[in-house]
């Protein structure tokens, strides 16, 4: 089998992975070059003595479209949650939305958010590294703390600018 056929059979595998487990995603042309380009990635490790290539290809699929999901998730995520982006002296620039699109002025945006770190300066920092794009664990080692205490300290910042939105409702 040659390289052609090769790349022509992954193809049609992970079309055929696709439409069998991910139906939204069949033709999706980015998903299918990453997809491929696992397959042909691993392609040197398949011992056809142990199994079929359908067999060993639709196990590396599944690790990519987990991948993929995940990183979908966390990005769905993010843009969920509160969005501060940089410091700017002691202010912080908001951009998104913590409640509902009403209530979603900037001044509003930033004094729930001032009145947040100001209670809580610890926050500041994780806060600050987070909206920038930084992962959990780039945070933690750039702060010297564990991913679990970060991801303590994004969510308890989280519940605390909810709290602090439904305290300036009433």
């Amino acid at each position: 089998m040659d390289y052609a056929d090769q790349y022509t059979e992954d193809i049609k595998l992970t079309n055929r992975y696709l439409a069998k487990y991910f139906p939204h995603l069949k033709g999706d042309e980015d998903i299918i070059a990453v997809c491929v380009a696992k397959l042909w990635e691993k392609r040197a490790a398949f011992d056809p003595t142990i199994a079929q290539y359908s067999t060993y290809a639709f196990k590396w699929l599944r690790q990519v479209m987990g991948n993929y999901n995940r990183k979908l998730y966390r990005q769905k995520r993010r843009f969920e949650t509160i969005s501060i982006y940089t410091e700017v002296g002691d202010d912080l620039a908001l951009i998104d939305t913590i409640a509902t699109p009403e209530d979603s002025t900037t001044e509003y945006l930033h004094e729930i958010v001032k009145t947040v770190l100001e209670k809580n300066q610890k926050l500041r920092p994780v806060i600050t590294y987070f909206m920038q794009g930084y992962e959990q664990k780039e945070i933690a080692e750039a702060l010297g703390l564990s991913r679990s205490q970060v991801s303590y300290l994004l969510r308890k910042f989280r519940r605390l600018c909810r709290k602090e939105h439904l305290l300036s409702e009433r």
